[in-house]
């Protein structure tokens, strides 16, 4: 069986577990075909382990994010042998509005040319004067001197400023230890730099107890420092579905069907524990169906 077979028969087999965790904000379905793809076209990816890229994916469909890269919202990415999910600027923006507080956010670079002043404690919200140096002629330097993130709110003129310094944020890359040449800190700075600086001004705004897990790690490419993660749902050793779990964690009919498709699809499972886990879904199909009426 070749890798990308067996990754493939993984992932479809964790159709219903990405289902629950998606929560309908993603169409896992689509993400699974996306990330084959990606993986047939990456030969990095091809190297890690497939646990790890189906942890991947979990962790980015429980963020509501899609993790092909298709849509900036965020990427799988090859650490060694170990595939992580990194969110990008648009997956960290995404997740921000689902406080529903937020009214906008912004990120920006500051070059050494442009006006900037931060006014911390202005009552009338009046905290960020930039004013980007526009006409700068070909050849002249404007090096980046620094970078913030701003967040209006709904209920409240006083937003929230994060400012970090170039140093700043040059130590971030240096402790992700990803300076090769394709690195994005790299090929693509002020994008990383406004990425830094909203991952720290999040850590002020409530949101969600997922978003705790991205916010532990390091502020750069996605380099993991402990982290806490999530086992439900999986089988000890094994990064299959752990089907009982799944369907106690089952609370709609469509879960619930979720969970009995991918019974039927798995062929790791042997005759007598695929027919006990059906005849017990089958059972929470009905009392499921009973209380919906």
């Amino acid at each position: 069986m070749s890798r990308l077979t067996g990754l493939e028969q993984e992932l479809r087999r964790n159709l219903a577990r990405f289902g629950i965790a998606a929560k309908g904000r993603v169409d896992v379905r689509a993400v699974v075909e996306g990330v084959l793809n990606l993986v047939s076209q990456t030969p990095r990816l091809q190297e890690c382990t497939t646990t790890s890229i189906v942890e991947a994916v979990h962790k980015a469909v429980s963020l509501g994010l899609d993790p092909t890269g298709t849509t900036d919202e965020g990427y799988i990415t090859p650490r060694k042998r170990h595939a992580v999910f990194v969110p990008g600027y648009r997956g960290l923006l995404k997740i921000a509005y689902e406080n529903p507080r937020v009214g906008l956010i912004e990120a920006h670079v500051v070059r050494e040319r442009d006006h900037f002043e931060l006014r911390y404690g202005d009552p009338e919200g009046h905290v960020v004067d930039h004013r980007p140096r526009l006409n700068v002629a070909e050849g002249e330097p404007n090096v980046p001197i620094g970078a913030y993130a701003i967040c209006w709110w709904r209920d409240c003129p006083q937003p929230l400023v994060e400012w970090m310094t170039a140093e700043e944020i040059e130590a971030n890359a240096e402790r992700s230890g990803n300076r090769d040449e394709d690195s994005p800190w790299q090929t693509d700075w002020p994008e990383m730099a406004r990425k830094t600086v909203l991952k720290r001004l999040l850590k002020y705004i409530p949101l969600g107890p997922q978003l705790g897990v991205i916010l532990r790690e390091r502020d750069d490419d996605g380099s993991l420092e402990e982290t806490e993660t999530s086992d439900v749902g999986v089988a000890d050793g094994d990064s299959g579905p752990n089907y009982d779990a799944l369907i106690g964690q089952a609370a709609t009919l469509e879960a619930i069907d979720q969970v009995i498709a991918s019974l039927k699809a798995d062929e790791a499972l042997d005759s007598e524990e695929k027919t006990r886990l059906f005849n017990l879904a089958v059972k929470k199909k009905r009392e499921l169906r009973a209380v919906s009426v």
